[in-house]
């Protein structure tokens, strides 16, 4: 049974929105307090000053600080001044489609607009507004750069149509004062962090290659010869790694596979986050649950460095990471797996789902806290890039997550809604059969946090619900209904549950997922 450990959300308690508070400002502002250090020891000392090792060493750290803001993080701001590149837009045909899916799985039309709005009234959101925030959401288009005979304005002028008519209202044409959430065209949000977070990440990335060393992971260095792109904490260890990755753009963590007929190995994702530190434990946990005879299931746990408060290069796009990925599990040969994700790894999955070679591979799926299902939805991009923050587990959402340079390059540059939105039938769709030429469905677990700060739980849980009344399979729905964000990964019951659950969905005989997944 876990102890608890670093960095899943915590709670919201007065004393927690204290240390939050006091972590950001001694983080934030640590250049500030060298400087204001140095000049109390000029003021106590005047001239000698210089001779106390307090004095040399603020000094320093000072210079330390100007050094890293001139030559790294000033670059790197600059990213966040670069236009997005929108991938390639759908066919009329599959835009119209996507829209009417989401029109229908949407409960509360007032709400959406006003969650997509900012909370705006929808006397506030005219007819200008909405072809705006539509033109961003299905064309990746900025409404200023669009002539008014454009035929992307004719189709927008459909889809409002279709929207009042589920009003049962129209908008008022012009513009009123709303403002709309465009994720990929609007401005990013960052917060200054000094040499002494990173200092925490560096730290906190050593102790993760120990303890996954330790347990018997592998770790897959970037190649050779790939690239060198700026990482910054560096990784000494990259220099000195036995093993190298097939994939230029992507290290992991590998454990071999027993080779068992029984089991599927795993690929795992992680979230936005401090990279595998958060999930090094369940991992492990996973593995040491699944052993028989000293051997257990495969694990490749991919890094994602861009999501994992480092400054490094931007993320690779979708057709790059599945080319990469592709390459990784081709070269141990695994044809047939499980897929294992949380939060922004469920991003990933959808990636893989989307593809017609990959999903042919996947035969489980287990997501916890996915931010993908229900993505039409404004809560996770309202959420997670615009909410002020007021408890302490937004106040760390905010600083340590929201307004990273690296996520939030991400999340407003490189996050394309259209592309990473999932249904709950292409989770279950699995093009292979069963032997006798009849199509089989792929077996699929949401792992759900009832207290969920970032994902719209209720919504997600009622939308995979409603699914299993019309379909012959249907997705295992499991709630942690006192738990936030990411929680379960600290939580020892709730641990030990999730485990028990990968490990049934790793089984690909019925006896054994049975006997697995009601274990206790």
């Amino acid at each position: 049974m876990p102890k608890r450990h670093l960095l899943p959300m915590i709670g919201d308690s007065t004393l927690e929105w204290i240390f939050i508070r006091l972590a950001i400002i001694s983080f934030r502002y640590s250049p500030l307090f060298y400087a204001t250090g140095l000049v109390i020891q000029c003021l106590r000392h005047g001239s000698s000053a210089w001779g106390f090792t307090a004095t040399r060493i603020l000094t320093g750290l000072l210079v330390a600080e100007a050094v890293f803001y001139i030559r790294i993080w000033r670059p790197f701001q600059a990213r966040l001044e670069i236009p997005a590149n929108h991938p390639e837009p759908p066919s009329n045909k599959d835009r119209r489609a996507m829209f009417n899916e989401c029109l229908s799985n949407i409960e509360s039309l007032e709400s959406y607009l006003s969650g997509w709005f900012l909370g705006a009234s929808l006397d506030d959101i005219r007819r200008e507004n909405l072809k705006e925030f539509l033109l961003w959401g299905f064309f990746d288009m900025d409404h200023a750069d669009v002539d008014e005979n454009d035929e992307a304005i004719g189709e927008t002028n459909g889809y409002i149509s279709a929207i009042e008519q589920r009003l049962g209202r129209s908008f008022r044409d012009g513009r009123g004062p709303a403002k709309c959430l465009r994720l990929t065209l609007d401005g990013a949000e960052t917060a200054y962090r000094g040499l002494s977070w990173y200092a925490v990440v560096f730290l906190a990335d050593q102790f993760t290659h120990l303890f996954m060393a330790w347990h018997g992971f592998q770790y897959h260095a970037p190649s050779p010869g790939a690239r060198r792109e700026q990482l910054f904490p560096p990784r000494p260890q990259n220099l000195t790694a036995q093993r190298h990755s097939p994939a230029p753009g992507l290290s992991y963590w590998y454990q071999p596979h027993d080779g068992n007929a029984d089991t599927l190995p795993i690929v795992f994702f992680h979230g936005i986050g401090i990279g595998l530190l958060t999930y090094a434990r369940f991992l492990a946990g996973v593995h040491a649950a699944t052993k028989r005879n000293g051997k257990g299931v495969g694990i490749i746990a991919v890094e994602i460095l861009p999501i994992s408060f480092r400054l490094t290069s931007p993320p690779l796009d979708k057709a790059e990471f599945l080319c990469q990925l592709t390459a990784i599990l081709d070269s141990h040969g695994w044809d047939r797996l499980a897929v294992v994700s949380h939060s922004y790894g469920s991003v990933l999955t959808t990636h893989l789902l989307h593809d017609p070679a990959m999903q042919r591979r996947i035969s489980s799926i287990v997501l916890t806290d996915p931010v993908t299902i229900m993505l039409h939805l404004p809560q996770v991009a309202y959420n997670f890039t615009r909410r002020g923050p007021q408890g302490a587990n937004e106040w760390q959402l905010w600083y340590f997550a929201s307004t990273d340079p690296g996520v939030a390059h991400c999340l407003s540059r490189h996050f394309f809604w259209r592309q990473n939105i999932i249904w709950r039938d292409q989770l279950l769709d699995w093009p292979a059969d069963d032997g006798a030429g009849r199509g089989v469905r792929r077996r699929v677990a949401v792992c759900l946090s009832g207290r969920d700060i970032i994902v719209p739980t209720a919504a997600v849980a009622q939308y995979l619900a409603a699914g299993a009344d019309n379909s012959s399979a249907s997705i295992e729905v499991v709630l942690f209904p006192d738990l936030d964000h990411a929680q379960v990964f600290d939580n020892p019951p709730s641990f030990d549950k999730l485990v028990r659950l990968v490990q049934a969905y790793c089984a690909t005989s019925p006896e054994t997922r049975i006997s697995t997944a009601t274990k206790e």
